[in-house]
């Protein structure tokens, strides 16, 4: 089960990685993270393992992948200063990090 974790995770912080580059695209092109319309990458999105959702102001953003299902328990973010974490509760030997993306159990990134 652990193969079929990591291979779960990749989509999800492959999302967030598309997602960070469409604000600083929407940033640059509008001076806000936080523009009328809104950028598209904030638009709550779901996987078939991954739920993405958005927080943003004017000049920060924070970009969030929770795990659904079997996934349940892992939870991915990126900000604007692209600062990387990573939350895993509720699965044996795998481990958070809040410096980076969880791609192995242990914690290793």
């Amino acid at each position: 089960q652990d193969y079929v974790k990591r291979a779960r995770i990749l989509p999800a912080i492959q999302g967030l990685s598309a997602r960070a580059t469409q604000m600083e695209q929407c940033y640059q092109d509008n001076h806000t993270y936080d523009p009328t319309p809104a950028c598209r990458a904030c638009n709550t999105a779901t996987d078939d393992h991954f739920e993405f959702s958005c927080e943003k102001t004017a000049t920060t953003f924070t970009l969030t992948a929770t795990g659904q299902d079997m996934m349940s328990g892992f939870v991915y973010t990126v900000n604007q200063a692209g600062a990387r974490t990573s939350t895993i509760t509720g699965h044996s030997g795998w481990t958070g990090n809040g410096s980076c993306w969880v791609t192995s159990k242990g914690g290793a990134c």
